[in-house]
């Protein structure tokens, strides 16, 4: 059975795989229109409290350019790649808050990291 999705979404999952490619490769392959990654930012202040810690202590902190390698390895060619980050100061108050959505979403240093892949119109 062939399972497709208009969007698909994949929220800290893949850092608890050895190799994302194939698992991004095929959620490509079924999606229609987008691809939403989720995943943990190695340049962020939640990596330097975080890893090798609990939870996080095997998962896999991902940057940019590694979403940038994954994608040529994949010759992945989306219409549109939008990356933003989220979480900058962990366990922030309200200030913190706005602070993060106000602008430092765009410089990508908070502790989650999102991509969002749009294929082309046909």
């Amino acid at each position: 059975m062939q399972t497709v999705g208009h969007i698909w979404m994949q929220i800290n999952s893949l850092c608890f795989i050895d190799d994302p490619v194939p698992a991004i490769g095929e959620m490509w392959r079924v999606s229609r229109k987008t691809l939403c990654l989720g995943l943990l930012n190695r340049r962020s202040l939640l990596f330097a409290q975080k890893h090798d810690r609990g939870g996080y202590r095997d998962a896999r902190w991902d940057r940019v350019g590694y979403v940038r390698l994954w994608m040529n390895r994949l010759q992945l060619q989306p219409a549109r790649t939008l990356y933003r980050s989220a979480i900058v100061f962990p366990g922030g108050d309200h200030f913190a808050r706005w602070m993060e959505s106000f602008w430092l979403n765009r410089l990508l240093l908070a502790g989650f990291l999102v991509v969002t892949l749009m294929k082309p119109k046909h």
